[in-house]
C-alpha cells in the first residue's frame, strides 16, 4: 500500500493487526497453551492482515 500512496492505511491496519488481533490473541494463548498459544495468536494475526489487506485494496 506505500507504493498506492496509502501509507497511513498500510500504518492503521499493522496498528489494528496488532493490537486489537494479536496482543489479545497472545495472551489468551498463552494462558490456555503455553507458548503454542503465542506462535498460534501470531498465525492468526497474520492471517488477518492479509485479508484485511485483500478487502482494502
Amino acid at each position: 500500500m506505500n507504493a498506492r500512496s496509502k501509507a497511513g492505511h498500510a500504518m492503521a491496519l499493522s496498528l489494528l493487526r496488532v493490537l486489537a488481533v494479536y496482543v489479545p490473541l497472545a495472551w489468551l494463548g498463552v494462558t490456555l497453551l503455553g507458548y503454542g498459544g503465542v506462535l498460534a495468536a501470531a498465525v492468526a494475526a497474520n492471517v488477518f492482515g492479509a485479508c484485511a489487506v485483500l478487502v482494502a485494496a
